[in-house]
């Protein structure tokens, strides 16, 4: 099977996780992370989760799942450890038309979390369609050693001179060489070394030779 890959954008978005252990409050780390309001249902909840609480992050229903409790959701996550449970809100979600993400059940899951690095707006992503979460680890892992700090400065300076790019470099074909000429270029090096004036320089030089 072929997953679709996509990022959702959940901020502000109600999104409920069932269950209140150790892989409910990852999830639930996850989704706060991304802006969402969480809404976690359980009869109890593990330290981290009791924290988010206290610190007023999550919304909690001390309550056994029951139909109905999936209502307003954009997203659900079963994270319980009983199979019956995940089952249930799992059915409810696909009743009316909610994705969910059902914890070691894949058949049952609308979509599923890749294994992510972040260095800032810049997020890698390694999925093994559900496989083996372990294996996406440790790639993540070695990918994170690989992209540091200074690629996320990087795509803070493409993206600050997005809007100048678009307007001066009115060829698209020129466009697509101009920021592959700047991502190939030796630019990383200079943020690496903090050479300002040289970074500088060689923006302009690279967008001033598209323009023409």
């Amino acid at each position: 099977m072929r997953l679709y890959p996509i990022e959702l954008n959940i901020k502000n978005k109600k999104c409920v996780v069932v269950g209140g252990g150790k892989v409910a409050h990852r999830k639930v780390a996850s989704l706060l992370e991304c802006g969402a309001k969480v809404h976690v249902i359980s009869m109890e909840l593990n330290e981290e989760l009791n924290v988010l609480l206290r610190a007023g992050k999550i919304y909690f229903y001390e309550k056994k799942y029951k139909s109905g409790d999936l209502k307003g959701a954009f997203l659900v996550v079963a994270a319980t450890d009983s199979k019956e449970t995940n089952e249930k809100v799992a059915l409810e979600a696909r009743k009316l038309k909610i994705m969910v993400n059902v914890i070691d059940n894949m058949e049952l899951c609308d979509y599923t979390v890749p294994a992510i690095t972040r260095v800032g707006d810049l997020t890698i992503s390694v999925s093994t369609v559900g496989k083996s979460p372990s294996l996406a680890k440790k790639i993540r892992n070695e990918l994170s050693k690989c992209y540091g700090r200074e690629y996320g400065e990087l795509l803070n300076i493409l993206g600050s001179i997005r809007s100048r790019v678009m307007k001066e470099v009115v060829d698209s074909q020129k466009r697509k060489l101009l920021w592959k000429s700047i991502v190939n270029s030796e630019i990383i090096s200079l943020i690496k070394e903090d050479a300002q004036d040289k970074l500088h320089e060689l923006i302009e030089k690279k967008i001033e030779e598209h323009k023409k």
